[in-house]
C-alpha cells in the first residue's frame, strides 16, 4: 500500500480522536460503572472474594441495555465517516481518488478497533485491582449466582456452557464484527447520499432487535444485534446452542466482506458533491 495512504489515514485518525463527538463515550463509562462495575465489586466485597479478570467485560457486552447504549454511542462517534471537508478536492487531486478511498477504509477500521478496545479496557481497568488471572469463573459467579444482581449480569447461559476465556473471546469477536457491520452500513448509506436515513434505519433496526432479543422470540435472529450477544446463543443447562455461534460469526463476517467490497467500488466512482451533501 502506498505511503500516502498511511499518512492520510493517520491524519484522519488523529483528527477523529480529537473530535468533540467522542465525549459521548463518557456516558458509557458512567453507565457501566453504575450498572455493572459497582454491583460486581459490591458482591466481591460482600463475600470476601475476588473476580475473574474477564467477568466485568463479559457482563457489559452481554447485556441488552449495554449493547443498545454502546451501539448508539458507536453511531455517534462514527457519524462523521467518511470525513468530507473543504479540503476534500485538494486531497483527492494530490493523492488520487483510489488512494483517498483506501486511506478512508484504513482510518475507519482503525476507528472501530479503537472504540472496541475502549469498551473492553474502560470496563476492565475498573475491576482489575480486584481480579485474578485464571481461566475459571469466580465464586461471585458460580457460588452466589442465586443473587439477583449476579444472575442479571453473568447468567447461567454463560458460566454453565464455557470457561471465561472462551466466553470472552467469542463475546468480543461477535461485538467487533457487529461494530464493523454498523460502520459499513452507515458508510455505504453515506456514499449514496442517504446518511440521515441510514442512521435512522440503523437505530430502528437496533431497537427492534434488542427488544426481540429481550423477549427471546424465534425471529430475533433476523436482526444482526442478536448475533452479537453471546448469551442468546446458549441454553441455561444444556450444551446444545440455540443458534450456532460459528454461524453468527460466519454471517457477520460475510456481510462485512461483501459491504467492504461495495464501499470501495462506490468510493472510487462516487461524485464528491453527493458526499458533501450528507
Amino acid at each position: 500500500m502506498k505511503r500516502e495512504v498511511w499518512i492520510l489515514a493517520k491524519q484522519e485518525y488523529l483528527s477523529w480522536l480529537l473530535n468533540t463527538r467522542n465525549v459521548a463515550v463518557l456516558i458509557f463509562v458512567v453507565f457501566v460503572r453504575k450498572a455493572v462495575v459497582l454491583p460486581l465489586i459490591y458482591m466481591a466485597n460482600k463475600y470476601h472474594t475476588v473476580l475473574n479478570w474477564a467477568e466485568s467485560s463479559i457482563a457489559v457486552a452481554n447485556s441488552g441495555v449495554s449493547v443498545l447504549l454502546i451501539s448508539v454511542i458507536l453511531l455517534t462517534v462514527l457519524s462523521g465517516l467518511p470525513r468530507i471537508d473543504n479540503d476534500f478536492y485538494n486531497i483527492v487531486s494530490r493523492v488520487g481518488m483510489k488512494s483517498w478511498c483506501k486511506a478512508q477504509l484504513v482510518f475507519m477500521y482503525l476507528a472501530v478497533v479503537t472504540f472496541w478496545l475502549f469498551v473492553f479496557f474502560s470496563t476492565w481497568v475498573q475491576t482489575a485491582y480486584l481480579s485474578y488471572i485464571e481461566d475459571g469463573w469466580s465464586l461471585v459467579t458460580t457460588q452466589y449466582s442465586g443473587d439477583t444482581a449476579i444472575e442479571n449480569l453473568l447468567p447461567l447461559n454463560l458460566y454453565n456452557q464455557m470457561p471465561p476465556l472462551k466466553a470472552f473471546m467469542f463475546t468480543y469477536l461477535l461485538m467487533f464484527l457487529y461494530f464493523l457491520f454498523t460502520m459499513n452500513v452507515l458508510v455505504l448509506g453515506t456514499l449514496y447520499g442517504k446518511k440521515n436515513l441510514t442512521t435512522i434505519g440503523l437505530v430502528i433496526l437496533l431497537a427492534v432487535g434488542v427488544a426481540a432479543a429481550a423477549a427471546k422470540v424465534k425471529w430475533m435472529w433476523l436482526f444482526p444485534v442478536s448475533h452479537s450477544i453471546l448469551i442468546l446463543h446458549c441454553q441455561k443447562y444444556y450444551r446444545a446452542q440455540l443458534f450456532p455461534i460459528w454461524l453468527s460469526v460466519l454471517l457477520l463476517l460475510a456481510f462485512n466482506v461483501f459491504m467492504t467490497i461495495l464501499i470501495y467500488r462506490r468510493m472510487v466512482s462516487v461524485d464528491g458533491e453527493i458526499l458533501k451533501g450528507n
